[in-house]
């Protein structure tokens, strides 16, 4: 089983706040967010996919950040290497075309049943930003938050 949370109202929101605000002519900057997972057992490895889509009028520059819980260990990334510091991936995201999506993947390993307590769920948020080089008001960040429990596998 696959969780799925779409939480594209406010990326939609950002984009039709910039797309309202904007001039006919202006470049509009936006993305969406969509953050998925397989299912986490303690003691196994677990997988974040990402997927980041230009929804703007103008190639999409920028930086993709997935936050997941520190208790959670890297064990790689695709389709490149992220940057890892401490419970924070990120990929630099550069030219993706109107229209397109780019999917990073996340392999993370869950500590074995009684090695630690989770409580209720654990969470990732994953986060778009702008590239720093242009203007803050031209772009709509998006954002997608995911939580789900930590189960025994037998």
């Amino acid at each position: 089983m696959k969780y799925r949370n779409y939480l594209l109202v406010l990326a939609c929101f950002g984009f039709l706040f910039a797309h309202n605000n904007a001039n006919a002519g202006d470049d509009v900057r936006a993305v969406t967010v969509t953050l998925t997972s397989t299912d986490a057992f303690y003691g196994q490895e677990m997988i974040y996919k990402i997927t980041v889509e230009n929804t703007g009028n103008v190639a999409y520059s920028g930086r993709l950040a997935i936050e997941f819980h520190s208790a959670l260990g890297y064990v790689s990334s695709l389709p490149r290497t992220a940057d890892v510091t401490d419970n924070v991936a990120t990929w630099n995201i550069d030219d993706l075309a109107v229209g397109y999506d780019d999917t990073f993947s996340l392999k993370l390993s869950v500590p074995g049943n009684g090695q630690i307590t989770f409580g209720p769920s654990i969470c990732a948020t994953a986060k778009a930003d702008v590239d720093p080089r242009l203007p803050a008001e031209t772009v709509a960040a998006a954002t997608d938050k995911l939580c789900h429990p930590v189960v025994d596998p037998d």
